[in-house]
């Protein structure tokens, strides 16, 4: 791989997931998220080995997606490498008047299916820089259907820490809006700018 897709690759495996069951591992999801780091700015990205990694999963949250161009011609990219059909769903642009970047989710079609309710969250405190994106999908385990709702978020690095705790501790709102808004499981997956043992 390229250096420029090596940087990213120790950024993505931030969060990886397996969705796993009492089942054999061929029954399970393989789930991943991947700051891609302004994919569709032109950066030297090496697309190529971008989808070579993706195929190995059936679903993938993307974050930093700079144009949603990208996303998709990503999907089809991998779509063409792994010989089956992918799916993608990109959200609008987020963000301020200065910065702005969108989320993507892509996923295998063979083992998982978007069923809807794409939404981008309202985000009544106005809490986030980024408001989380959510998408109901149907995954198979076991051999019988899950229903998931598969969110992502991008944490404001922001100034200090304070700023990234901020964001994070409100994570626990939109967990709980999720629940209440839709039914079966839950995952959030994204870039949350702090190791996994901060208190935040």
């Amino acid at each position: 791989m390229r250096a420029a897709c090596r940087s990213g690759l120790a950024m993505v495996l931030m969060v990886v997931l397996l969705w796993v069951s009492t089942a054999p591992a061929h029954a399970a999801v393989r789930i991943a998220s991947w700051n891609l780091k302004h994919l569709g700015w032109n950066h030297d990205k090496d697309l190529e080995a971008v989808a070579q990694v993706i195929q190995r999963f059936d679903f993938v949250a993307l974050q930093e997606v700079m144009k949603p161009a990208a996303a998709k011609a990503l999907a089809t990219r991998v779509s063409q490498r792994s010989g089956e059909p992918w799916g993608v769903v990109v959200s609008h642009t987020l963000g301020d008047n200065h910065y702005k970047e969108s989320y993507a989710f892509l996923w295998r079609k063979s083992a998982v299916t978007n069923d809807g309710g794409t939404t981008v969250y309202l985000d009544p405190g106005n809490h986030f820089a980024r408001e989380p994106l959510s998408s109901q999908f149907t995954v198979t385990v076991d051999g019988k259907p899950v229903q998931l709702t598969a969110a992502t978020i991008y944490i404001l690095y922001g100034d200090s820490k304070r700023d990234r705790a901020a964001e994070i501790r409100q994570l626990d709102e939109y967990w709980q809006w999720l629940g209440e808004t839709f039914d079966g499981e839950r995952i959030l997956l994204g870039d949350f700018n702090m190791p996994p043992e901060d208190p935040s």
